[in-house]
């Protein structure tokens, strides 16, 4: 069975970065369910009868921001394995969403190399 892997992610360019280090890491295997904006996420959550292995969750999203999915989950009390991975580098942003069940709080790295190694260090992390 394929390990699920949520990813909430606006920016197309992202989301191609995703799949070609998937790629890379030979993790072709990984079921990606990919959501463009929070509130398809929420609404792709009530769907799920078995959480996802990991979900990498953007912060600046539309129609539904990353914090407000992260208040909506623990409103609902679920404990998925929730990584923001995002632009901010905000401490505060990071207390607060770690405060809400972030799992952690990634910056997304600046070149294609070092991406590899977060993502390849987060699925080794979360899907062993």
């Amino acid at each position: 069975m394929n390990a699920k892997v949520a990813i909430v992610e606006d920016d197309p360019d992202d989301i191609l970065l995703f799949r070609k280090v998937m790629s890379v890491l030979g993790r072709d295997d990984l079921a990606l369910n990919i959501m463009r904006d929070g509130a398809q996420f929420m609404s792709w959550l009530d769907d799920q009868t078995v959480p996802p292995r990991l979900v990498l969750l953007d912060l600046n999203l539309p129609r539904m921001s990353g914090g407000e999915v992260l208040e909506a989950m623990a409103r609902r009390c679920c404990d998925w394995p929730i990584v923001v991975y995002s632009t901010s580098e905000d401490a505060r942003e990071r207390e607060r969403c770690l405060a809400l069940g972030a799992r952690e709080f990634v910056s997304k790295p600046a070149s294609f190399e070092n991406l590899v190694a977060v993502l390849g260090d987060l699925l080794e992390r979360y899907l062993a």
